[in-house]
């Protein structure tokens, strides 16, 4: 069977290079566009088995893009974005797209995603010995209904899934442990809460509340645990299997350093003065990361 054509459609040059090499990597034929109006004129040329689609994107937003696509392709769309409120997704879904996955995401779940949907338009295609599947015709733009693709093993709704560790949606989501309130008042630690304090961060681990020079910041559970794990074991080194297998608790993959790399960089956006030239948490080349405040 010829590979599924992929087209991966982001205005981070980051984030599509992390995206085609992952799923490259598991054999799909990758095209890149920078943006809504190259993303329509690659699809005027080739048809895509699948279109990874980003929401905030100058020019066209990925919302604006979407439905052009849908006046030229049924392809199943995956929406790509860190905006995840309910009102984002259901605009996402009311424009053509078929599931939405929160930024950062795994590289677990957006294989999953990817495989589901690829499967469903596959079948929708009659690509598969024995056609359509009775209860599985297509169902509107995208061949499948919007939240109830099937996400095979691991798989979940759009905005139910088990994100793992950090997974909770930022700045939404289950606002337990490691998720802070947006505009939560700073009150200072409870009486005889242990305080773990590096530099100008400090950590209240009952609480799991994070400070940087006095104001409290916003991490995913997937940031405040890495942070805590560098924090506690400052100036040593932790290579990129160490620090997934602490931290996902899961064993270490070709393509996880990949997911690694895209949660420390947002971790260094929260909490380094100049993240292009980190001083709190290194990378030292060919070992791994170091905790340096």
């Amino acid at each position: 069977m010829n590979a599924s054509k992929i087209l991966v459609v982001d205005d981070n040059p980051e984030i599509r290079n992390i995206v085609n090499i992952l799923l490259s990597g598991e054999g799909y034929e990758i095209t890149e566009a920078a943006n809504g109006e190259e993303a329509l004129a690659r699809l005027s040329e080739t048809a895509f088995d699948l279109i990874i689609l980003d929401v905030m994107m100058p020019g066209m937003d990925g919302y604006q893009t979407c439905l052009g696509i849908r006046k030229i392709s049924n392809a199943p769309i995956l929406f790509l974005s860190a905006r995840t409120q309910d009102g984002d997704k259901t605009l996402g879904f009311q424009s053509g797209g078929d599931d939405y996955l929160a930024k950062p995401f795994s590289y677990n779940e957006l294989l999953s995603r990817v495989k589901a949907l690829l499967r469903r338009y596959q079948v929708y295609q009659g690509k598969e010995a024995g056609g359509t599947a009775p209860g599985q015709e297509n169902h509107g733009p995208g061949g499948c209904f919007p939240g109830q693709a099937d996400y095979g093993p691991g798989g979940s709704f759009p905005g139910q899934a088990d994100h793992g560790p950090g997974g909770s949606f930022p700045g939404q989501g289950n606002h337990g442990p490691g998720d802070s309130f947006p505009g939560q008042a700073n009150y200072g630690p409870g009486p005889g809460q242990p305080v773990l304090q590096k530099g100008q961060l400090q950590v209240w681990e009952r609480d799991q509340r994070v400070l940087l020079d006095g104001r409290e910041i916003e991490l995913t559970d997937t940031e405040y645990q890495i942070l805590l794990l560098l924090m506690k074991h400052d100036k040593q080194i932790f290579s990129a299997s160490h620090l997934y297998e602490s931290i996902w608790q899961e064993p270490y993959y070709y393509g996880a350093n990949n997911t690694i790399m895209v949660h420390i960089r947002n971790l260094r956006k929260k909490i380094e003065k100049d993240p292009q030239n980190p001083k709190i948490i290194r990378t030292i080349w060919g070992k791994g990361y170091r905790f340096d405040a």
